[in-house]
Formats: C-alpha cells, structure tokens, sequence
C-alpha cells in the first residue's frame, strides 16, 4: 500500500522543487497543476516498478474525492456545498503480465463492468477480490466487488448518502 499526498489545497506542497524546475509554480493554479502532473509521475514510476515483476501484481490507483475549486483555485468541500464533480475521480488499475495470467476472469470482469457504477466506497470489496482473498465476515458482500462476474450497485450514492449519483464513471484500462 502507498499513500500519496495527492492535490490536497495546499498545492505548491505537494511536489519537490526539483519536480519539473521549468514550470512556473507561484500562483495556487500553476501550483494545482504541477502538483497533478506530479501525482500522475509518481503512480506512472509505482505501475514501472512492479511491470517488471515475474510473480503477479495488480496496482489499483484511486483518488479520495474529486475537487471543486473556485476562481483561486482553493478548495471549498464540505456537505453544503456540494457538487457532483466532487465524487468523480480517477481510478487506474493495472495488472501485469503474470498477474493477468493467473487472473484472467478478474481481468474480464472488470472490463465487462467498467460501464457500471463504482465508488471508492467499494475499494475494500475491490481489493479483496484483486488479492483473491475469500471472506465470509458480516459486512462483506462480494457482488460489491466488480473483479466478479455478479457484480453490482443498486442504488449509488455519495456525499455521506445524501446524494445519488446520477452518472456513470470508467474503470481505466
């Protein structure tokens, strides 16, 4: 497991000064963006690491919220003010080569259900099933877990379940 920090407000802090030296980071906007561009380095240089391993390994990257920044570019979250932009966010997931040997239905399945609704509420199911670890603990469901054929949501929601999700996201591949 890695944590990253992320695009947290907070933006010019959120990369080394030795990141990308030729662009310009003094405004909270360019501050934001090379912090993005940064983020997206580091995942890229966590996925090379582990292609090159011969057991299997799957990665699975996925931001905590998604953001809604204002003309400043801060940061205004909470539950009143809420906007559906807030809960989109990336998620990549990224297996190789022995992994996707070893787990070809895993690997179909979340292909077939990448047009289904998916919310990081449902990262335990997810990395359950991607660890091909078997529960049966109260609490645990695996038609959460869309690494399998019977995957699915009835009735998603988010902002604390005040807010139904209305559209669909993408699981990358």
């Amino acid at each position: 497991t890695v944590h990253l920090m992320g695009n947290h407000y907070g933006y010019c802090n959120r990369f080394p000064k030795s990141f990308m030296p030729e662009l310009k980071a003094e405004t909270s906007k360019e501050c934001y963006e090379k912090s993005v561009l940064y983020n997206d380095y580091v995942v890229d240089e966590i996925i090379e690491l582990f292609s090159k391993q011969k057991e299997p390994v799957s990665v699975l990257y996925f931001s905590d919220h998604g953001v809604k920044l204002n003309d400043k570019y801060e940061e205004r979250r909470n539950l009143h003010n809420y906007d559906p932009v807030m809960s989109e966010i990336p998620m990549i997931t990224y297996f190789n080569d022995a992994y996707r040997s070893s787990f070809p239905e895993k690997v179909d399945n979340l292909i077939r259900n990448k047009e289904k609704f998916f919310t990081n509420d449902l990262i335990f199911e997810l990395s359950v099933g991607l660890l091909d670890i078997e529960m049966v603990v109260d609490g645990y469901d695996s038609k959460l877990d869309s690494s399998k054929n019977n995957y699915i949501l009835n009735n998603p929601v988010t902002n604390h379940g005040l807010t139904k999700i209305e559209q669909k996201w993408n699981l990358l591949f």
